[in-house]
């Protein structure tokens, strides 16, 4: 297994559900091995992925290097830019595209 492998199968672990990432923090606080974390639709609010963005935001607090990826259609993006420290946010704005019925 090449090292770029292994990275993509990490970030795809750590990212898989916010219980999952849970789970991770309890054995591995400090997520050794992870460089990313992506959460999607954060915005759907939940325990699961509260407490993991209160986890994250210390973890980056303490200086890991870890990227943390948010992602939402809906969400207000410097909500979460001042809640992590206004860390480097990139917002991309994506065009819609309409159904059709058929």
């Amino acid at each position: 297994m090449t090292q770029c492998q292994h990275d993509i199968r990490m970030i795809l672990t750590a990212s898989t559900s916010a219980g999952i990432l849970l789970r991770r923090f309890l054995g591995d606080p400090g997520l050794e091995g992870v460089s990313h974390v992506v959460i999607d639709e954060v915005h759907e609010r939940s325990v699961d992925t509260d407490l993991s963005l209160l986890l994250l935001r210390d973890l980056l607090n303490q200086g890991s290097p870890i990227k943390v990826i948010l992602m939402s259609a809906t969400a207000n993006a410097e909500l979460f830019a001042s809640y992590f420290s206004n860390q480097v946010i990139i917002c991309h704005l994506w065009k819609g595209f309409r159904s059709q019925s058929f």
